[in-house]
C-alpha cells in the first residue's frame, strides 16, 4: 500500500523487474506507472539492468537524476535526485 500525507506521488526503490534491455524496465511495471506518472531512471542500477526507479507524478519537480557507483558499496549503484518542493 502506498500511503501519502499529501497530494503528491514519490515512489522510490528496488522493482526487481527487468526489461530486454539495460534501460528498461518490464511491461507489466511500466503500464502501471504511465501517465499521469512518470519514471525518472533511465540507466541500469545494477549490473546491466534498471531495476531501481523512482517514480513521481507529473506535477512533481525531478531534476538532476543521477546514477553513481558510488565506490561500490551495494550490488546496486546509488540513484540521486533532486525534488523541488514547496
Amino acid at each position: 500500500a502506498i500511503v501519502s500525507a499529501t497530494d503528491r506521488l514519490f515512489v522510490c526503490g528496488d522493482f526487481n523487474c527487468p526489461g530486454d534491455g539495460p534501460t528498461s524496465i518490464d511491461p507489466n511495471v511500466s503500464a502501471v506507472f504511465d501517465s499521469p506518472r512518470v519514471q525518472h531512471v533511465h540507466a541500469p542500477t545494477r549490473f546491466d539492468n534498471l531495476l531501481d526507479l523512482i517514480i513521481t507524478d507529473q506535477q512533481l519537480v525531478v531534476k538532476r537524476v543521477r546514477v553513481d557507483d558510488d565506490g561500490l558499496v551495494s550490488d546496486h549503484r546509488l540513484v540521486c535526485v533532486t525534488v523541488s518542493t514547496r
